[in-house]
């Protein structure tokens, strides 16, 4: 007897017009995903670019088409910006191992934003390129049908400004599933960074306030809904 295991294909796409006139590539942003499902293995890649033209405002840069595809919420102010990246899970019986690899890169890098690094006022860059390259492994277990516990490590290794950064995550999480699209949770996160005369401090995405030193905790409690 021949058992067929399930195979599923998604492919999507985006593309964030300029609305500028005769100047089509000014602060655009595109992007495209693909993934493959086959019995327990789930793999996916994206890739994502977005593309700027900036000009100095009081010795800070500036995006000069403000009516883009990018408005306020930036990470970077760089020319282009472009970000890949590729996965996979497999599921044994109650467990899911997952592995992840990103790769962002930044051309004429002259800033990153307060809320993204963990300084009050942002980081002035000196306008080379730059470079982040995150590993991820993560794994979940499933106790019951309805309870799980998860951990994940991210590792990132950068070149900015001259230094080498390096950041190291550790996350662990225990949920309940109430109902189908609805859980409650217990998570924790540790965050360190090696930050090579950088002079930032430890930031969990989420978080309203950076640490004032290198490493940061935080302890979660919540409920989530998928929609």
């Amino acid at each position: 007897m021949t058992r067929l295991a399930a195979i599923a294909n998604t492919n999507s796409g985006m593309y964030g017009f300029s609305n500028a006139a005769g100047d089509f590539a000014n602060n655009r942003a595109y992007a495209v995903t693909m993934s493959y499902v086959y019995g327990g293995l789930t793999v996916a890649a994206a890739y994502m670019q977005f593309d700027n033209t900036l000009a100095p405002t009081a010795g800070i840069e500036q995006i000069t088409n403000a009516n883009g595809a990018i408005v306020a919420d930036k990470t970077f102010a760089a020319s282009r910006q472009r970000t890949w990246g590729a996965g996979a899970n497999y599921a044994i019986g109650a467990l899911t191992l997952g592995l992840v690899f990103t790769q962002t890169r930044l051309d004429h890098l002259f800033g990153v934003t307060a809320s993204a690094l963990g300084l009050t006022g942002g980081l002035a860059l000196d306008g080379l390129d730059a470079r982040f390259n995150n590993f991820e492994a993560h794994s979940r277990y499933m106790l019951t049908p309805a309870w799980s516990v998860s951990g994940a490590y991210t590792y990132t290794d950068a070149r900015l400004n001259g230094r080498d950064p390096k950041w190291s995550q550790v996350s662990v999480q225990a949920s309940y599933l109430l109902l189908r699209y609805t859980d409650v949770y217990l998570q924790a996160q540790f965050r360190q960074i090696d930050e090579d005369g950088l002079d930032v401090g430890a930031d969990i995405f989420g978080l309203s306030t950076a640490s004032s030193s290198n490493r940061q905790v935080a302890v979660t409690i919540g409920m989530r809904h998928r929609f």
